[in-house]
């Protein structure tokens, strides 16, 4: 194989790793929610994902208060009095058919009153609400105080389909007590799939090489 076969073949093959090992693929922010306006709307732009409104389910009443540096942040009432999820704070990521998710973190900032619930987290469901995962569990020690969470995701990779999300609070002192969130932020990437044909062409292209390599040897 003379010099530039050789650096083709090279060539071939690391665009060949490109192809499957990244496709497409970049660092985003794939939904926001800073609730201003205020808003439940996502203001976040990644393409190929539909991110859903966010919502309150449960028995409470909602409303919004100053936020976390800014002037909105998302409260509601009737958080259970036990260590038992009730109502949550909930937002589904829908990927356009040929598309997958990665994720590196979801980050929020939540904030209680004296007798709203001390301890709140994060889940996921992949298979519409009937099994959720916990991703972080939080404590909220002090009142009236805004802490920011980080809920690691760097192992949830490549899903399809529908994601579910959901931020629980529990152990409150009373039902009147409030839970408030702030800056919703799900970070991570959207990768177009590869075309099994665009593959196994590339792959084809790559083996009809190697069969030449070894005829000239």
């Amino acid at each position: 194989m003379t010099a530039k076969q050789s650096d083709t073949a090279k060539l071939l093959l690391v665009c060949f790793v490109i192809l499957v090992a990244c496709s497409v693929c970049r660092a985003d922010v794939i939904a926001l929610y800073t609730f201003e306006g205020p808003s439940l709307t996502n203001s976040a732009g990644a393409l190929n994902v539909t991110v859903s409104d966010f919502q309150y389910v449960g028995s409470g009443t909602t409303n919004f208060f100053s936020g976390n540096g800014s002037a909105s942040g998302f409260s509601a009432t009737a958080w259970p009095t036990n260590a038992v999820i009730g109502g949550v704070f909930t937002f589904s990521l829908t990927l356009n058919l040929g598309y997958s998710l990665s994720l590196s973190n979801v980050t929020f900032d939540n904030y209680r009153s004296g007798t709203g619930p001390a301890d709140c987290g994060m889940q996921f469901s992949t298979n519409g609400g009937s099994a959720w995962t916990t991703i972080e569990s939080f404590t909220s020690p002090a009142a009236s105080t805004w802490y920011t969470r980080l809920a690691d995701m760097t192992l949830f990779s490549d899903a399809t389909g529908i994601i579910d999300f959901r931020i629980y609070a529990t152990n409150a002192t009373s039902a009147a007590g409030t839970f408030r969130v702030d800056n919703v932020t799900v970070n991570g990437s959207v990768s177009a799939i590869p075309e099994p044909a665009t593959v196994a062409l590339v792959g084809i292209g790559l083996l009809t090489l190697l069969a030449f390599r070894r005829r000239a040897h």
